[in-house]
């Protein structure tokens, strides 16, 4: 015997596997990542999904920061698993990277706080692995999520500066850190959700994102784009607490990401294109600003498996 369908909205801390170009950033360096599945949980159906995802954006951005500024292949692979078919919630565990596609070093220059020229090169060539956890629970329309992410640089890349003629090594372009998080997301219209992280391990701040979608199908958009065509529209607004290590204000408003995303299907394969503008809202210090304003866009390549136990 069925009982009735629940929709469980997998990993919002994977969520940056959107907020990510941010948009549903949104999770770890997960600014960068496509849309979580939807999945539809019976008691007789599968209870177990592996989701391979081979993405490609123009840059990379985490939370409103540019930190590599040429193509960027950014591939993910989660396993969730139902319990109690989603009575009990969704366990999961996913794990994240980003590998970069060109070599080229890029220049920076600024004054410093005593108006001397500041130049040298950011270290524009560095591979990121971020494993993540996620425990997701559904009651009635309020999906609650919590999890761990760590942010890893296998490779710990460096940035050198040239300060005085002198060349100095200032440490890891992409330095390890971890977070906990919790967030609430709600499937009313807007599809409001709210995720907040806690770095407690190297620059000890809070990332708030808040984060407006609504999916647009064909029966809303008409005849005029095809049968099957969908638009998802989304907005999201990164604020911070305590993050003078992270952004040149402290706390505040640091970013706000608007896009489109489309999903379409060739075969088995899921493919979503993405288009993304980012507004830096950080202040500049020193003539150096740490968000910015530009476009991101990218295509995703998914292929989704469940299994049942």
């Amino acid at each position: 015997m069925k009982r009735s369908v629940k929709r469980l909205t997998l990993g919002l801390a994977t969520c940056y596997m959107a907020a990510g170009l941010g948009g549903l950033e949104p999770a770890s360096a997960q600014e960068n990542k496509t849309p979580d599945a939807v999945y539809d949980l019976n008691q007789e159906a599968e209870n177990l999904w592996l989701t391979l995802s081979m993405p490609f954006y123009n840059k990379y951005y985490y939370r409103g920061i540019e930190l590599y500024s040429d193509a960027s292949f950014q591939p993910s692979i989660s396993l969730n698993y139902a319990l109690g078919g989603g009575d009990y919630g969704v366990i999961g565990a996913s794990v994240w990277s980003h590998v970069p596609l060109a070599d080229d070093q890029e220049g920076v220059s600024a004054f410093d706080a005593n108006g001397d020229l500041f130049r040298g090169e950011r270290a524009n060539k560095f591979v990121e692995v971020d494993p993540a956890v996620n425990y997701d629970l559904t009651l009635g329309i309020a999906t609650f999520s919590v999890g761990h992410i760590w942010y890893t640089d296998p490779h710990e890349g460096t940035t050198d500066i040239i300060l005085g003629g002198q060349e100095i090594d200032v440490g890891p372009a992409a330095p390890d850190t971890a977070e906990f998080y919790g967030g609430i997301a709600l499937d009313v219209l807007g599809q409001p959700s709210l995720t907040v992280y806690h770095d407690y391990r190297r620059f000890e701040y809070q990332y708030y994102a808040l984060q407006f979608s609504e999916n647009l199908d064909e029966e809303m958009l008409g005849d005029f784009f095809g049968e099957g065509f969908n638009l998802t529209p989304y907005a999201l607004f990164g604020f911070a607490t305590s993050a003078d290590e992270v952004y040149n204000d402290k706390s505040g408003l640091k970013h706000v990401n608007v896009g489109v995303r489309s999903t379409m299907f060739l075969g088995n394969i899921r493919v979503t294109p993405i288009l993304q503008y980012n507004f830096g809202t950080d202040d500049a210090l020193n003539g150096i600003e740490r968000t910015d304003n530009d476009f991101v866009f990218g295509i995703d390549f998914a292929i989704d498996s469940a299994f049942a136990l």
